[in-house]
């Protein structure tokens, strides 16, 4: 821990310090081993297949998928990942990189964000005293943001670029966060062009990653707060009082006339500048066909109805961010009850809490009312809720609030008990209940019972630490004890992600199948499948993957000379059932997750013997098996 440093002096080494611890844990975090696993199907296959085609076609402006057009995201994504593979080459380091470096930079991005926003409380205090440093610290250790930032899809890219966009507001209108007198409500936006062109184009750059939410997000972000602030401005009410000050607010002239202050026009003109080029282009290229795709499908589509069953309830976010938050969401109660509590019946609101308070709602709101839901979309949430919680971090450690002793015991309690369970649950995978292994029983492939050890050692990280924590806390020493739940998260994290999901990836065998059919296929054939289909097939294959449903043209293909053809041993045993074609099983391995095998088969020379087809993967070798 750092010493106190007199109010009002310069802290610039805090701050290298600070930035620097925030970089060490975003490494280790983000970048350990991120070449190492093979891609994550779907969301991974599908981007990075596309990216590398992008690439093989020296293409900036038309993303296609297996041979067609792909009019899922914009090309910032794409941009990244072909810049990857320039520097890595064509493979999974390339295609994540820059994923780990946006995750990094969001990081420090949350750091910066909270030194304005709560630099009235941080001056001259020790860098463990310090909002901004757990913000950027929780922001590199929590789950969810990490499994991102390794992988080869748009959300860190999109997090950071709206976190930026939200930094520049914050840093154009300073006085908010540090004054205590009333201000006018033209106070609450920036006052010179050049921050609302600052905000403006980093949302513009949100709009190349993710589309209209890079603009509709941040800014309903700023509108809200504004709004908020201009109603509470001088009002002592609290309570259902100004509950109802806010409610009535939302349906007078102030919205409207808070838009027209925030220069739309000026909005539009900047992202045009920003992104409209690219759409130009590709609207041209395709004869409209991506921007019909993209605009209509993929955004209206998926906020009207859910997609590819991607539904869930309106409080779906509730436990799926509860999950990705951890560790940090251990505190999860202690926080929303400080949070609300103090916006309920604080006579006066401090702006930061109410700033972060309207992008976490903003966030997590429009997500919870459209129709798609999937656990990634509210990640752009993740920087205000880091915030939030170090904000009761502090407090706690420094007793400024009256905070529950209980609290912080009953958080770290629970990261102990995750990983008591951790160390519970996987072992009971092996179980078996009427003969058949739990494991079995959840449609998971048995292979993977031999990494129970390897994985259990994972829960001994909370474990150890959590109990660390308590021990810490017991003897009043606060700070030491947020040092450990530290240190404990962000090697939790590691563990998991890069140490787990290598191990876990070592019975992944899609990229290693697909090769050996590209291998083993003749010039003029295709990788082809029959009713099995994994995105990341098309970025281990040299050309495009045949997808075959029909019997028909399952023969007509395997009677072609040369073919080979990939399948599951469910698929083989429907395709045999129904078809006199003989096969010959080439290679074959675990299908995992799900039980069964994935074969390599070509037709059999009805000359020779026919290879048995292998259908129980819990007998065959470890290695992969070429016949």
């Amino acid at each position: 821990m750092t010493a106190d440093i007199p109010t009002g002096q310069p802290r610039p080494k805090s701050n290298s310090f600070a930035i620097g611890l925030i970089l060490l844990v975003s490494a280790a975090t983000f970048f350990t081993s991120l070449g190492g696993a093979s891609l994550w199907d779907q969301d991974e296959g599908f981007f990075a297949s596309t990216a590398l085609e992008m690439h093989r076609r020296g293409d900036w402006i038309v993303p296609t998928f297996n041979g067609e057009l792909f009019g899922h995201k914009p090309p910032f994504m794409f941009w990244m990942m072909r810049l990857g593979f320039l520097m890595f080459g064509e493979n999974e380091l390339g295609a994540r990189f820059f994923s780990a470096c946006f995750g990094t930079l969001t990081a420090i991005v949350t750091f910066l964000i909270g030194r304005t926003l709560f630099k009235a409380d941080s001056t001259g205090q020790k860098l463990s005293h310090r909002p901004e440093f757990w913000g950027g610290i929780i922001m590199a250790s929590c789950l969810m943001f990490g499994v991102v930032s390794r992988a080869a899809t748009p959300d860190s890219f999109l997090v950071c670029w709206i976190a930026i966009a939200l930094l520049a507001y914050v840093r154009s209108v300073p006085t908010i966060w540090t004054t205590t007198a009333e201000v006018s409500s033209t106070s609450f936006l920036p006052t010179t062009w050049a921050g609302w062109l600052a905000i403006y184009s980093a949302m513009g750059v949100a709009v190349l990653v993710k589309g209209p939410i890079g603009i509709l997000l941040p800014g309903a972000t700023i509108g809200l707060f504004v709004i908020l602030s201009t109603l509470n401005r001088g009002s002592t009410a609290a309570g259902t009082s100004r509950l109802w000050s806010w409610i009535r607010g939302l349906f007078t002239s102030l919205p409207w006339r808070t838009a027209w202050n925030m220069h739309p026009f000026l909005a539009i003109a900047v992202v045009l500048v920003v992104a409209g080029p690219w759409f130009a282009l590709v609207g041209w290229k395709t004869n409209g066909k991506f921007l019909v795709e993209f605009f209509g499908t993929h955004n209206v589509g998926r906020f009207l109805q859910p997609m590819e069953n991607h539904r869930g309830p309106l409080w779906y976010y509730i436990p799926v961010t509860l999950v990705g938050f951890f560790p940090w969401s251990m505190f999860a109660v202690p926080v929303a009850w400080r949070t609300l509590h103090d916006l309920w019946t604080s006579k006066t609101i401090q702006p930061a809490r109410l700033f972060l308070f309207c992008w976490l709602v903003v966030m997590v709101g429009f997500f919870s009312i459209a129709s798609t839901k999937l656990p990634s979309y509210v990640l752009p949430a993740y920087p205000a809720l880091a915030l939030l919680t170090a904000s009761w971090l502090v407090d706690w450690q420094t007793a400024r609030a009256n905070i529950w002793a209980g609290w912080p015991l009953i958080g770290t309690s629970i990261f102990a008990f995750v990983g008591v369970g951790i160390l519970v649950a996987i072992p009971l995978l092996g179980m078996k209940v009427n003969d058949q292994t739990i494991a079995s029983l959840v449609n998971l492939n048995e292979d993977v019972l031999g990494e129970t050890l390897p994985l259990m050692s994972i829960g001994l990280l909370p474990l150890t630490f959590g109990i660390a924590a308590i021990v810490l806390m017991r003897r009043r020493s606060p700070e030491w004890a947020s040092g450990a739940i530290a240190v404990g998260s962000a090697l939790f994290c590691v563990a998991l992600l890069s140490f787990g999901a290598g191990r876990v990836d070592r019975h992944q065998f899609t990229a290693e199948v697909t090769r050996e059919a590209d291998h083993s296929r003749a010039a003029d054939t295709q990788v082809a499948t029959f009713c099995y289909f994994q995105p990341s097939m098309v970025f281990y294959s040299s050309e495009p993957v045949s997808r075959l449903f029909e019997i028909e043209e399952t023969e007509t293909h395997l009677n072609t000379p040369g073919s080979t053809l990939i399948m599951t041993s469910e698929g083989q045993a429907v395709f045999e059932d129904k078809s006199d074609v003989p096969l010959e099983v080439i290679a074959s391995r675990p299908n995992f997750p799900k039980p069964g095998n994935l074969l390599l088969v070509r037709r059999a020379d009805e000359n020779q013997e026919v290879t048995p087809p292998i259908r129980d993967a819990s007998v065959q070798p470890a290695h992969f098996e070429v016949q």
